[in-house]
């Protein structure tokens, strides 16, 4: 049904124009068509005000008789496309109309009320119907509850799917404390960490996370992470660390119990207990000793390892980046060296790629107004999203530019 919305938007459209125009008879035949590809609430005002005007008396009775036909007619088309069609046109054996009927009522009011709280909701908790101070136990619970009500096999209502991505997109970052955390500070595109692709409040795909359907199926599949919804696909260090040891922890738990009763196994058992517990220990050391080893000098997030704020100087005023780093910066970067300026020109492409992200978030969000905007008719908040500052976009552009120009 998703495929016939543009369609049934661009009727819709149509059919205002004629009623204004002083052509009710091809205005409701272009709404009735617009509610058969795709009903919405907009649609079905038009024409229930386009049949009051027709229904009001004229003067002739042969053209009032007329009117009312028209008027009926048009009404049985409506309540045949909304699945409400009267007991008689069911009982005509008209097998058109009764596919048309059953296929309508795929979904109930309530369904079609619950996909609009989904794409109204302020923010992610809003969503997923919790508080901010809610536990991880209860984000499961609250997201096992939406996923099966919205999913697109069980709910056919007009923009289930969204709604069941919006709902898939606020478990990821709230499941996740680093990405909840910076939501809770800085909002949704800080909790896409610069990554790229989703985002916004309702962005839904990115190439490093999954789908809101891969999500779904973990996490009802019996495959779904702990305390982490997001999946490393990049090949950096941290992520292969954590995910490569983990059968080596477990191996340390499933053995620590036997350490306990050591007395009651000969020595070569022992030997063979503790040597796992040897090999995790070692390879956390190496792998603690490496990422302080190839820790990068800067972020451009404060955090307790990178507490002191700078601005880049390499940069007119206007366009120049806030970054973090450590207190023993100065030491390794002294002020006006060459490093610090290769440095600096390092910063600002990191910063330009990040803005990119966020612009590409910021379209997304666009987007995602314009069609919930015309899902419910309303032309005049359309034109106002389509007006819509972008301001990462606007930077990226600038700072594009700039990196050009080094």
């Amino acid at each position: 049904m998703d495929s016939n919305k543009g369609e049934a938007l661009r009727c819709l459209d149509l059919a205002r124009q004629l009623w204004k125009g002083g052509d009710p008879a091809k205005a409701l035949r272009f709404v009735d068509k617009s509610i058969r590809l795709f009903p919405t609430p907009a649609a079905e005002q038009l024409g229930n005000e386009i049949r009051e005007s027709r229904a009001e008396p004229s003067g002739n009775g042969t053209s009032g008789s007329s009117t009312n036909d028209d008027s009926g007619s048009g009404e049985r088309q409506g309540q045949e496309s909304r699945g409400t069609a009267p007991s008689s046109a069911a009982e005509s054996g008209n097998g058109g109309s009764g596919a048309s009927a059953s296929a309508a009522t795929d979904y109930t009011p309530a369904q079609v009320e619950g996909v609009k709280r989904i794409l109204k909701a302020k923010d992610y908790y809003d969503i997923l119907g919790v508080t901010k101070e809610a536990a991880e136990a209860d984000l499961k619970k609250a997201y096992r509850k939406l996923a099966l009500q919205f999913h697109p096999d069980k709910n056919k209502a007009p923009g289930a799917d969204n709604a069941f991505k919006a709902i898939g997109n606020a478990f990821a970052v709230l499941n996740d404390a680093d990405k909840r955390r910076r939501y809770d500070q800085f909002g949704p595109e800080a909790a896409q960490g610069g990554s790229g692709g989703n985002n916004g409040h309702f962005h839904f795909r990115n190439e490093d996370d999954i789908t809101a359907e891969e999500l779904f199926n973990m996490f009802f599949g019996g495959g779904f992470p702990n305390g982490n919804v997001h999946v490393h696909r990049r090949h950096n260090r941290g992520s292969q660390r954590d995910h490569r040891h983990q059968p080596q922890r477990n191996q340390f738990q499933n053995h620590a119990h036997p350490m306990f009763h050591a007395q009651q196994a000969n020595t070569g058992s022992d030997i063979l207990r503790v040597l796992p517990l040897l090999a995790v220990m070692a390879v956390y050391v190496f792998f603690s000793i490496a990422s302080n080893m190839y820790a990068p000098p800067y972020s451009l997030w404060f955090n307790s390892d990178y507490p002191v704020k700078r601005e880049t100087t390499i940069t007119p005023a206007d366009l120049s980046v806030s970054y973090y780093v450590s207190r023993i910066f100065e030491r390794d970067y002294p002020e006006g060296s060459a490093k610090l300026k290769r440095l600096e020109a390092d910063i600002v492409r990191d910063y330009t790629e990040n803005l990119k992200s966020r612009c590409g978030m910021e379209r997304n969000q666009q987007h995602h107004d314009i069609e919930v905007a015309r899902w419910y008719g309303d032309t005049e908040k359309v034109d106002l999203i389509e007006k819509r500052y972008l301001r990462a976009c606007d930077r990226h552009r600038r700072f594009k530019k700039l990196v050009l120009a080094s």
